[in-house]
């Protein structure tokens, strides 16, 4: 019985070793999805960006060619 309780025991502490890793890399991921998430943003925004300054330089080659 004294085995078995043991047993019981080391398996216990083994699953919870288990858990805590198992939450430290649910932790990890959660931190770089949202480091994935800021950085899709900022992406986002830039190419927002490239688009209107796209927009301002045909604008500005379109007065040039009405100019010539």
């Amino acid at each position: 019985l004294n085995a078995s309780v043991a047993e019981v025991a080391d398996r216990a502490v083994s699953n919870l070793e288990s858990i805590r890793r198992a939450a430290d890399a649910v932790r990890q991921m959660s931190a770089e999805a949202q480091d994935g998430n800021q950085s899709m943003g900022r992406l986002g925004a830039a190419m927002e960006d490239i688009s209107r300054a796209s927009a301002q330089i045909s604008d500005i080659t379109k007065v040039i060619e009405d100019i010539a």
